[in-house]
């Protein structure tokens, strides 16, 4: 549909994408994946929305790339 191409589309990567959320451990573990989500979606409303942060404990350390 219409609708969802909108939504897929990133400007940023002129192309319709997908995006998701990825939690690796210290040793390389996948820890997290969340649903995907359009591609115009914004990395914050994807990190406040999927439930990520609701498994993090008191000390636990966040690493981003600066895209994020």
């Amino acid at each position: 549909s219409l609708l969802a191409r909108a939504q897929n589309f990133s400007s940023f990567k002129h192309d319709h994408t997908i995006k998701h959320l990825i939690g690796i451990t210290p040793q390389g573990y996948i820890s997290f994946i969340s649903k995907g989500l359009g591609g115009r979606t914004s990395d914050k409303y994807v990190t406040e929305n999927s439930k990520f942060l609701d498994n993090l404990l008191p000390g636990d350390i966040i690493l981003a790339d600066r895209g994020f």
